[in-house]
């Protein structure tokens, strides 16, 4: 069920709702005798499912990856943890929520850093759940 719940939401959610709906203007183009259009449009939902696949994405951002580098001796009086969101609900020894998994890469850098350079972590981020 859950592999099916995925499928679905990859196409209802941006960018699979953009393109199902390019791709359904493009077969209405050509059922309009309107090729042109309808190959123009058909290319730019191939475009855009092309550009939201994981190997283009990640071969264009690369570059923007390889300019910043972990600094050789890193220095400061304090950390700051810019938080990722919470995941609600989960039930924790201190409560119900616990961090996304965008966090939990921030919270353990935070923490290695922290046993480096011996100085203290503030948090910071978002609106506190209801």
């Amino acid at each position: 069920m859950l592999a099916v719940k995925k499928f679905i939401a990859a196409f209802i959610l941006p960018p699979g709702g953009i393109i199902l709906l390019l791709l359904a203007l493009s077969v209405w183009e050509m059922r309009r005798r309107r090729r042109l259009a309808a190959l123009l449009t058909a290319g730019c939902a191939l475009l855009l499912w092309a550009l939201a696949l994981f190997p283009v994405s990640d071969r264009l951002t690369l570059g923007l990856e390889r300019e910043f580098s972990l600094p050789p001796q890193p220095a400061g009086d304090v950390i700051i943890l810019l938080g990722g969101g919470i995941v609600e609900g989960v039930p924790d020894f201190s409560g119900t929520g616990t961090p996304s998994s965008e966090m939990l890469g921030r919270v353990v850098s935070a923490v290695r850093l922290e046993k480096k350079l011996r100085v203290p972590i503030i948090v910071s981020g978002g609106a506190p759940p209801d």
